[in-house]
C-alpha cells in the first residue's frame, strides 16, 4: 500500500536528490582530469559541472530544516541519524586494521579518534575524509539557534525570502571571483561551516518561493547560463595552473 508519506512526497525533490545521487556517482567513476600529467580542459570541465551534488543535497536539506521544531528534537535527531552512525562507521574502519591482522593498537585508533574530535576533521583518519560532509552537517545543526534566528528575520518583510535566496549564490560567486580567497573552502567542516549554512538557507527561500518560479523558465535559464559560464572559466584557471585544488 502507498503511505500517506509517498503520497505527499514532491516529485521535484525527489528529482533533484536523483540528480545529485548521479552526480555524486560519476564524480567517483569518472576518468582523472590529467592525460600524460598534463591536465585536460574537457575532463576539468566535466569534472566541475557534477562536482556540487554535495551542495544539491544541502540545498534539498535547507527545504525542510526550517519547519516547526524546537532545538531539543533538533538535537536529538541528528543525534541518532547522523552523529552515532557517523561515528559508528568512524570507529569500524579504526578497529578494521586489528580485526584484519594488518597491525594497529587501541592506543592509535583512541590517539585518532581523539584528534579528529578536537580538530573536527575526519580527514585525520585513514579512510574516513568523505565524512566531512556529515560533521559539517554536525555544526549546522549545532549553530541552527543562529541560523533560525537570520531566517525568521529576513522572512518578516516581503523582500526577505528574495535576499535570502541570494545569499549562497553571492557568496560563492564572490569567493570564486577572488580565487577562493573570500570564504577558503576546502573539504573540512570548519572552514565549510559558512558556506554551507548560507546554501541551507538558500535552499529555505528557494522552497517557500517554489510556487513563484513554477512553470517559468525564465530564471533557470540565466541560472544555468551563469552555471556554466563560472565552471567555464573556473576550468580555464586549473587548466592554466592559474588556480589550484
Amino acid at each position: 500500500m502507498i503511505t500517506e508519506r509517498i503520497r505527499k512526497r514532491d516529485a521535484r525533490v525527489e528529482l533533484l536528490r536523483l540528480l545529485a545521487c548521479l552526480f555524486v556517482i560519476s564524480l567517483h567513476t569518472k576518468p582523472g582530469s590529467s592525460v600524460g600529467g598534463a591536465p585536460v580542459f574537457g575532463r576539468i570541465l566535466y569534472s566541475n559541472l557534477i562536482t556540487d551534488g554535495v551542495s544539491i543535497f544541502l540545498l534539498i536539506s535547507g527545504f525542510y530544516f526550517f519547519s516547526k521544531s524546537t532545538y531539543l528534537k533538533r538535537l536529538k535527531r541528528c543525534a541518532l541519524r547522523i552523529v552515532l552512525p557517523t561515528f559508528a562507521f568512524v570507529i569500524f574502519i579504526l578497529l578494521l586494521p586489528m580485526l584484519s591482522g594488518q597491525g594497529g593498537t587501541p592506543a592509535d585508533a583512541a590517539s585518532q579518534l581523539l584528534s579528529c574530535i578536537l580538530h573536527w576533521d575526519p580527514q585525520r583518519i585513514h579512510g574516513a575524509a568523505h565524512l566531512w560532509y556529515m560533521f559539517m552537517y554536525m555544526l549546522i545543526v549545532l549553530v541552527s539557534p543562529v541560523l533560525v534566528f537570520l531566517h525568521e528575520k529576513l522572512n518578516a518583510f516581503g523582500a526577505g525570502k528574495y535576499i535570502e535566496l541570494c545569499l549562497a549564490p553571492a557568496a560563492l560567486l564572490g569567493n570564486d571571483l577572488l580565487g577562493n580567497r573570500l570564504l577558503f573552502c576546502t573539504q573540512r567542516p570548519l572552514t565549510c561551516l559558512l558556506p554551507g549554512a548560507l546554501i541551507l538557507m538558500s535552499g529555505a527561500a528557494l522552497y517557500s518561493l517554489r510556487n513563484v518560479f513554477e512553470g517559468r523558465i525564465w530564471p533557470a535559464v540565466p541560472a544555468l547560463l551563469i552555471f556554466i559560464g563560472i565552471n567555464i572559466r573556473r576550468s580555464l584557471l586549473l587548466t592554466s595552473g592559474t588556480i589550484s585544488i
